[in-house]
Formats: structure tokens, C-alpha cells, sequence
């Protein structure tokens, strides 16, 4: 391997969160974007680089992971920062969402600040959000708000789509009121829209409520979690925008099902909650020649990404062909660890120590230096994949690694 960098981090969700690597430097990397860039939860990734969330002494911070020289270069333009406090960019476009976006050499990311409305009788009456997208110069770190949006929250934004200048996200309403009176904010659930806003104007685009089930609000506490309820915002293909959410005819069939299981009994899983509850899939896209919402007869994707769609079902794998046809992966399956990407024409599980390449129409099983990781793959950069993992010590690693050396032959 040509670059290896090692930071002490730990691993939470699908972002790398840990020990800071100390760099006193003001940001002096190139951030060069795709021209269609989607961001997805683990990997937030440019032609010559990726974003990663360092997290230290309870202070989150951005930071650019340089191709060339697989080091962390933080997001920031003030030499001697130590990337901790509100006036440190790196760390103000991280503090109220999970991770910043980059177009054109400016860094967006969402703020939403939340006030509960009482009426003169002292009851609250409404729970009420209000979101910022803030931009900032890399260059120079200057901040100005860009757009508004009333209403909503974008807190918890995970999926992001910048494409031709339009930044596509979900804005959620994502409070609600217990018997008691207290309000309690969710994660993307309650109402969702589907929010355009053009990066180069500051236009903001409203494409209506795009949750529109009835039984689509539920209660987090009782329900499990919002992976549950929420929309997802898939990506592009063949020009237009997939989202795709799930729900069940009666709310109590979950609340029934999460208060029946044993958290601790070893044989169940979040796996089991995906095949054992009914779920309706309903799967949307907006049509970016018409700007008009569809209903697609497309299986709901778990991933779009460099031009494919990948689908699953009963568990499996599935990448649907240009032709239509669609191709399944003889090993690959659904489990805990859902970190999945589909680089340099391959679809990649780490969890698993595979790899399905649709050409041959096989999978490939990892070198036996890379079984067991969990890596993730990121990118696909001058024929080598840009992986990350953590080892035994606690510690996240980034490799460039050739082909060759990732897959066993």
C-alpha cells in the first residue's frame, strides 16, 4: 500500500468520530467536486478527496481526507486553530447537522433551531422550526446565511443530491405532543417535503409532502426508531431523483412487535425487523426534465450510485443493468452492517469480505489481509480504492489500495 493514515477514532453509525490528529494548518487541499455529486451517510466523496467527522474533548470538527497524501486536512482557513470552538469553521458546519457539502469551493450545511408556541393560557399550541443553509467560502472562511426555510427541520439530513447546481434535501416536522403536554423532537418522520435549492441562486423549491401515508407518524419511543418511518433520499438515475419510504396499514403492529422482543436475546436483530414486520415499500422519484413527482414501479433502492441502481429483495442484492436486466449477487446479503457502495464498477460489502462484480457476474471474496474489517470502500481514484476501517486498537484507516491487493485471485 502507497498511503496509510492512522487516527484514533471511534466508529459511530456510518461516521468516523474520535481523536483529532492535532493539524494546526489552515485548509490548503482542492477540493475538486463530481459534476453530479450525491453525499450519502458514509461517504461524502470528491474526485480528489472525501469529508470525514473527527470528534474530540465532545467537539465534532470536518475535515478534508487528501487523496494524494491520505492525511486529514481540517476544513478550516485560521492557522493555530485548535478546531474546537463556535468560531472554528470546521467545527461550526458540523455542530447542529452531520456533515457539510461542498459546491464550487463553498461548504453549505444546514442550522435549524426549534421554539414552542403557547397560547395565553400557558398551553403550548405548536412546536415550530426554523432552518438556515449557511455557506462559507473555503478560501476565506467568511459565513453568510444563503437561503431559509420555515417550518421544517433539516437537522438530521443524512442524504444530500447536488445536481446541476440544485441541492435536493428532506425537511421533516418532526415534533410531536404527549398526552401530558411535552413536546419530544424525532428524527426524520411526521411530514416530510422534499426541498430543491438552487447553490446558485439561493431560490429555494418546495415539491410538497412526499410521506403521504396515514399511518406514516409514528412515536420514536415506542416504535424503535425512525429508520422505520423515515423517506430516504436514494439519488439520481437515468435522470431522476428516487426516494423511497415504507410504513404498515396499522401503527400498533409496530408498537405490538417492539414490545414483544427481547433486546438482549442474541438471536434477534434489526435484520429481524426488516423481514418479520409487513412493510409497505413505496418508492417516488421526481422527474428532472418534467420537475414532476412519479410514482415508480422500480424496486425501492437501498443505493444509487456512479450510474447504478441497487435494489434488494428477500434479503439479496440486486444491481439493475442498463438493459433492464437485473443481476443478483450469489453471496451478499442483508445484515446489521449495511455499509454498502458501488465503486470502480463494482458492489462492495466489507461487512461480509465481498465484492459482486456485474461483468462477470460473480462475487469475489476480499484478500485475506482485508476478512473480517468492515471496511468501507469509498472511492475509486487513478485505479486504486480509497478504503476505511477500524482495526482491533480502536483506530480508523485509510488505505489506497490496488485492486489486486484488496481482492483475493
Amino acid at each position: 500500500m502507497n498511503y496509510q493514515k492512522k487516527i484514533s477514532l471511534l466508529l459511530s453509525f456510518t461516521l468516523v468520530f474520535g481523536g483529532c490528529n492535532n493539524q494546526q494548518n489552515p485548509i490548503d487541499a482542492v477540493i475538486q467536486n463530481y459534476p453530479n455529486h450525491h453525499y450519502i451517510s458514509h461517504a461524502n466523496t470528491y474526485q480528489n478527496g472525501s469529508i470525514e467527522t473527527v470528534y474530540e474533548d465532545s467537539t465534532n470538527a470536518a475535515y478534508f481526507l487528501d487523496y494524494e497524501t491520505m492525511q486529514l486536512v481540517p476544513l478550516c482557513n485560521k492557522p493555530n486553530c485548535t478546531h474546537k470552538g463556535s468560531e472554528c469553521l470546521a467545527h461550526q458546519c458540523v455542530s447542529n447537522s452531520i456533515m457539510p457539502v461542498v459546491y464550487q469551493d463553498d461548504l453549505y450545511w444546514f442550522h435549524t433551531t426549534s421554539q414552542i408556541v403557547d397560547a395565553e393560557d400557558g398551553q403550548s399550541t405548536d412546536y415550530v422550526f426554523h432552518t438556515t443553509l449557511y455557506r462559507a467560502a473555503l478560501s476565506d472562511g467568511e459565513v453568510e446565511a444563503f437561503a431559509e426555510i420555515s417550518g421544517l427541520s433539516m437537522k438530521d439530513a443524512i442524504e444530500m443530491v447536488i445536481s446541476d447546481g440544485m441541492l435536493y434535501v428532506i425537511g421533516c416536522d418532526q415534533a410531536f405532543q404527549d398526552e401530558n403536554g411535552t413536546w419530544t423532537e424525532v428524527s426524520n418522520c411526521g411530514d416530510q417535503y422534499l426541498y430543491a435549492i438552487d447553490l446558485d441562486t439561493a431560490e429555494v423549491k418546495n415539491y410538497g409532502l412526499i410521506n403521504d401515508a396515514p399511518t406514516a407518524y409514528y412515536n420514536w419511543t415506542t416504535a424503535g426508531g425512525g429508520m422505520y418511518f423515515e423517506v430516504r433520499l436514494q439519488g439520481i438515475y437515468q435522470n431522476k431523483l428516487y426516494m423511497s419510504y415504507r410504513y404498515v396499514d396499522d401503527r400498533t403492529e409496530l408498537t405490538d412487535y417492539f414490545d414483544s422482543i427481547d433486546y438482549d436475546d442474541p438471536n434477534w436483530s434489526w435484520t429481524s425487523a426488516e423481514t418479520e414486520i409487513n412493510w409497505h415499500r413505496v418508492n417516488k422519484c421526481l422527474n428532472l426534465e418534467t420537475g414532476k413527482m412519479e410514482n415508480s414501479d422500480l424496486p425501492c433502492a437501498i443505493l444509487i450510485e456512479n450510474d447504478h441502481y441497487i435494489y434488494m429483495e428477500n434479503g439479496k442484492y440486486f444491481v439493475l443493468c442498463e438493459n433492464g436486466e437485473s443481476l443478483q449477487s450469489p453471496g451478499m446479503e442483508w445484515d446489521d452492517f449495511v455499509g454498502i457502495t458501488f465503486q470502480g464498477g463494482k458492489l462492495w460489502k466489507g461487512s461480509q469480505g465481498i465484492c459482486f462484480d456485474p461483468e462477470k457476474n460473480a462475487d469475489i471474496p476480499f484478500a485475506e489481509q482485508y476478512q473480517g474489517k468492515k471496511l468501507i470502500v469509498l472511492d475509486y481514484v487513478q485505479g486504486k480504492y480509497i478504503i476505511r476501517y477500524v482495526n482491533d486498537d480502536g483506530e480508523t484507516i485509510f488505505e489506497a489500495v490496488a485492486e489486486e491487493e484488496l481482492l483475493a485471485h
